[in-house]
This record gives C-alpha cells, structure tokens and sequence, in this order.
C-alpha cells in the first residue's frame, strides 16, 4: 500500500471519478482549500488524491519518456551498426593500400564506442522525473 492511499480505501470507480475532478482543478491551479469546497470532501482527501494524480502522472510521463527515448537510440545503434558494416565492407577491398585499412579499422572503433555511449545512456531518462517533481512543486497545497 503507498503512503497516498489510506489502509481502508480501495481503488473504486467513485474514487477514481473524484480523482479525476481533483486532478482537473489542480490544472486550474485551484489550492487545496478551494477543491475541497468545491466537490464537497475533505481537505485531507483532496492532499491524498492530489498525492495519488502526481504520482499516476509522474508513472505515466516515464513510460511515455523511456518508450520515446528507448525508440530514438534503437534507431541511433541501428543507424551506427549499418555505418560500421559498411566500413567493415570497405576495410575488406583488396585494392585498399595498409594504411586505408588502418585508417578504416580506427574509425570501425570509434563509432563503435559511439555506439557503447549511446547504449549507456538508455536508462538516463531522470529528467522526466525531475520535471514531474518540480510541477508537483507549483501545486498550492492551501
């Protein structure tokens, strides 16, 4: 059970209904106070529900992030894996002189270790998490 929901409440349709008006007033900036008033629950309900939609939309924006960013460096490898098999072509020509192939095989290691900072960056997707965090923060909590 997380810390935003209470022992005794579980996830129902009517709460999911009233987290959903809590979350549309929070886009409206409407302080805690103001929410409570206005769909007639407590001002506790409204700090756990608002607790519930940050962290919901927090899950969501990571999804969203690593999906998108996972997609654009498979492309990148893609496009890097295709350029070190060309160059590996081109180091293979018989006509090549020893210093052409010398020359092709340094490149062949430096775009591979492109490759290697690209697969190392994927799991880097913390700014998401850094910006639901600093939205959470404008929130008014009165």
């Amino acid at each position: 059970m997380s810390d935003y929901e209470s022992n005794d409440e579980k996830i129902t349709v009517k709460s999911l209904a009233r987290r959903s008006k809590v979350a549309q007033c929070m886009m409206l900036s409407k302080s805690i106070d103001e929410i409570a008033l206005e769909l007639k629950i407590s001002p506790s309900t409204v700090k756990r529900d608002k607790q519930w939609v940050m962290k919901e939309a927090e899950l969501w924006v990571n999804e969203q992030a690593l999906g998108g960013f996972v997609l654009d460096c498979q492309k990148q490898i893609e496009r890097i894996e295709e350029c070190i098999q060309n160059l590996k072509n081109m180091r293979n020509d018989p006509t090549l002189e020893i210093w052409q192939k010398l020359h092709l095989e340094r490149t062949i290691v430096d775009v591979s270790a492109k490759k290697l900072a690209i697969l190392d960056m994927m799991p880097m997707y913390h700014k998401f998490t850094n910006f639901m965090k600093k939205h959470a923060s404008t929130q008014p909590d009165k």
